[in-house]
């Protein structure tokens, strides 16, 4: 297989003017425009294909659903938890790509953005598993006292946040959103 590079990457500029507006004055439209069109995506395909064997349909359908993530994080939904163990190798790659993950967040969005993954890890017992935190490491029973939470990453706040943005409700294929019931295990 090729070595993965980019010849023709971005310079990253540290304190860039980003394309888009202030998050304020952004859209949904506006953002997925800016990110549907962001060059470097068949870059980010290699990867997602070398680190995690993600055959290139299967990268091609989720895409859009990895595009609307970031863009509801770049229309001020942050943090945002991840729901979905397939777009989440997709976002570890396009970290991978540090350079294009620098220039996406710096470029498009302004600032940078963390990786909050709330992902259960495949072959864990997910049954001793907050579904508010996807922990159960100092887990006070999940829910409003769950000590692990994310603020604004549960599944029922991107599940609105979505909707919100986008006017459908999540693929249900694609994003696992169990209502959170706390911890299985006290």
């Amino acid at each position: 297989m090729a070595s993965v590079s980019t010849p023709d990457s971005p310079v990253v500029i540290v304190n860039p003017t980003p394309t888009l507006p202030s998050v304020s004055e952004r859209t949904p439209a506006m953002v997925m425009s800016a990110l549907e069109s962001w060059p470097y995506w068949l870059d980010i395909k290699r990867v997602a294909r070398k680190e995690y064997g993600m055959e290139p349909e299967k990268f091609d359908a989720l895409l859009p659903e990895y595009q609307r993530y970031l863009a509801l994080i770049m229309l001020g939904y942050t943090p945002l938890g991840m729901f979905s163990f397939a777009v989440d190798k997709i976002w570890h790659s396009h970290v991978l790509c540090s350079h294009l993950w620098a220039d996406c967040c710096l470029q498009l969005h302004g600032s940078p953005i963390n990786h909050v993954a709330q992902v259960p890890v495949p072959g864990e017992n997910h049954e001793q598993m907050c579904t508010t935190c996807r922990s159960c490491r100092n887990c006070s029973g999940g829910g409003q006292g769950c000590d692990n939470a994310v603020p604004g990453g549960t599944a029922q706040e991107f599940a609105a946040a979505y909707f919100k943005a986008f006017g459908v409700q999540p693929s249900a294929f694609v994003w696992d959103l169990d209502e959170p019931e706390g911890c299985a295990a006290d």
